[in-house]
């Protein structure tokens, strides 16, 4: 499902709880940094998020958030974001 996302809107914060899910950049930008000195600009036709949805290897986990190993924030402008939720991903197979 596309999300709007306003500018300089956090969309994950690193060390918090999140939603595990695959977020693709339909539009805009965002950055994508961490406290290990990993930083990303993300555009459109990108994507982040892949590896939220491993917390379930090794047994299928009941909580779906996980905590962040970085933040993401839009850059600039309005930004829409294609989010694919593991949440809705249960929905569809359990």
């Amino acid at each position: 499902m596309d999300q709007p996302f306003p500018g300089h809107t956090d969309i994950c914060v690193e060390g918090t709880k999140t939603q595990a899910a695959l977020y693709f950049v339909r539009y805009g930008k965002v950055e994508m940094k961490s406290s290990t000195g990993q930083y990303n600009i993300i555009d459109e036709g990108g994507y982040f998020g892949e590896d939220t949805l491993e917390i379930d290897v090794g047994g299928v986990k009941k909580d779906t958030e996980c905590v962040a190993k970085y933040s993401v924030r839009t850059l600039g402008g309005d930004a829409i974001l294609g989010v694919l939720t593991l949440k809705k991903c249960r929905n569809v197979f359990d």
